[in-house]
């Protein structure tokens, strides 16, 4: 279970992989999370803007930041992302995508009848 849905960063439910962040608002925050989305507020968002603060106070190395803040970043990920087992090299793959539409395409052909004639 790499991927889960969260609020965080839109505000919506939006698929993504599994991060300290993300997890650490699942778990330990989530009644801010409610909170600030009932506000209209998006709890990324808010921690985004505390730590630009931060830095442009210079207090970046004296106050702790949320858990996961520097690697926040919201790796989107739909649920097909469990189907993948392999990984493979791109030109395998396209070949592969190639090859089946041909075999679809030849297969079609032989399912379409001769032109009517008038």
């Amino acid at each position: 279970h790499d991927t889960h849905r969260s609020l965080i960063y839109t505000g919506r439910p939006l698929r993504i992989i599994r991060n300290d962040y993300s997890q650490n608002w699942e778990e330990h925050r989530m009644q801010e999370m409610k909170e600030l989305l009932a506000r209209g507020k998006i709890p990324y968002t808010k921690d985004a803007e505390w730590a630009e603060k931060v830095e442009e106070d210079g207090l970046g190395g004296s106050i702790e930041k949320p858990v996961g803040l520097e690697v926040a970043h919201p790796w989107l990920c739909g649920q097909v992302a469990g189907a993948i087992t392999d990984i493979q090299p791109a030109k395998q793959i396209v070949e592969e995508m190639v090859s089946g539409a041909a075999s679809i395409l030849k297969f079609r052909a032989t399912q379409v009848g001769p032109a009517a004639r008038l």
